[in-house]
């Protein structure tokens, strides 16, 4: 495209725009190990950048989940958090085996003031 502005030809070439930016890549982490399992609790090591479960308002593009990754570990059809850590956190993660109850009064149990999170 030109066109003339104040005697001057000015020569324009027009690049078309994305309409939406392609996904980033894919980064795979994995739940490093099991640290402590007994018939209730399921304890894991989560690494920094993981989500804790699936939730495609946050990243829709990422494919490894904590929740997911312990069940696999843990060879059991159903996992429940105990604890959470946000993504950029490493640490202990926490997981009920038996049921939903069971990991709701481990949750209650690890609530101020009976318990604290420290980041280090």
């Amino acid at each position: 495209v030109s066109h003339r502005v104040r005697g001057i030809r000015m020569h324009f070439r027009l690049i078309p725009l994305l309409t939406q930016p392609p996904p980033p890549p894919t980064i795979t982490f994995a739940v490093q190990k099991i640290l402590y399992r007994d018939e209730h609790i399921l304890a894991v090591s989560k690494p920094g950048g993981m989500l804790m479960h699936r939730n495609p308002s946050l990243d829709r593009h990422a494919t490894t989940f904590c929740d997911v990754e312990a069940r696999r570990l843990a060879d059991v059809p159903r996992v429940f958090p105990i604890n959470r850590l946000d993504r950029p956190a490493s640490g202990i993660v926490l997981f009920g085996l038996t049921d939903t109850a069971g990991a709701a009064r481990l949750q209650a149990a690890l609530t101020p003031p009976d318990c604290d999170k420290r980041y280090i």
